[in-house]
């Protein structure tokens, strides 16, 4: 695998890319009459005056031609190649159809990646922020896990176009499944129902159980400005009484 002949280390698993660069240095070093001990393998070809001679590169312009064939990739050519090629009166060879079509490919196969990616980021959002109409003009938000700053502003975002798209006046939004309630987290509450009120629709709170309600008195949290009822049902009863309706009970 390694040739005396050879100026380099032995390297394997490198990319199309990287191939090129090294075999352009060992080429040029090999022109130049440089040599060494150590040996480079660039897979699948070996740089060696072997190589030099079975491609009949005995100076610069030979070298330009062959480059091409020696990483096929238009990522082979580096910055450095051109001021190489340009003290010695040469200028960088065009990249072949070949590279160029694999280079468009990749493009598209990256293109294709992001999109889909950004869908699934999309999708993943809508299913942790699902806002559902119970009845006219009125929502729900249900929120469980945790809370940080990049989610409450997705949280925000959601609810206000769903706001403004079911034209919604009253907003239910559950805490059942919110764990922990730190100061970051209470926050964030007051300002998404603060943007809320902004566009005309009535936050209430529901859902906080105890633990969590003694965190926000120790914590100094003021939320006397919203309405706060400790479980859904009694939430939705409010919500249909700003309606002008009632909850009526099914006789057995």
């Amino acid at each position: 695998m390694t040739d005396p002949a050879s100026p380099w280390v032995a390297t394997v698993a490198t990319d199309s890319s990287n191939r090129g660069r090294l075999a352009v240095r060992v080429a040029v070093a090999l022109i130049g009459g440089e040599r060494f001990k150590k040996y480079l393998l660039i897979e699948p070809l070996l740089i060696t005056q072997a190589f030099l001679i079975e491609h009949r590169i005995t100076n610069m312009a030979t070298l330009i031609a062959v480059l091409p064939t020696l990483g096929d990739s238009a990522m082979a050519w580096y910055d450095w190649m051109d001021p190489l090629l340009a003290r010695q009166g040469y200028t960088a060879p065009k990249v072949g159809k070949r590279a160029e079509d694999a280079l468009h490919e990749s493009e598209a196969q990256l293109r294709r990646a992001f999109d889909q990616q950004s869908q699934l980021i999309e999708t993943v959002r809508a299913l942790s922020t699902p806002i559902m109409p119970i009845f006219d003009h009125v929502l729900v938000l249900p929120l469980i896990g945790d809370i940080d700053s990049n989610r409450s502003q997705q949280i925000m975002e959601s609810l206000l176009q769903n706001i403004m798209e079911q034209q919604a006046e009253i907003v239910i939004i559950d805490i059942t499944g919110v764990l922990l309630v730190d100061t970051a987290i209470a926050n964030h509450l007051l300002q998404t129902t603060r943007a809320a009120e902004l566009l005309g629709a009535e936050c209430i709170l529901v859902g906080i159980s105890p633990e969590v309600a003694q965190t926000i008195v120790q914590l100094g949290v003021d939320l006397r400005t919203l309405k706060v009822y400790s479980n859904l049902q009694t939430g939705i009863a409010y919500a249909l009484s700003r309606r002008g309706l009632t909850v009526a009970r099914s006789g057995r």
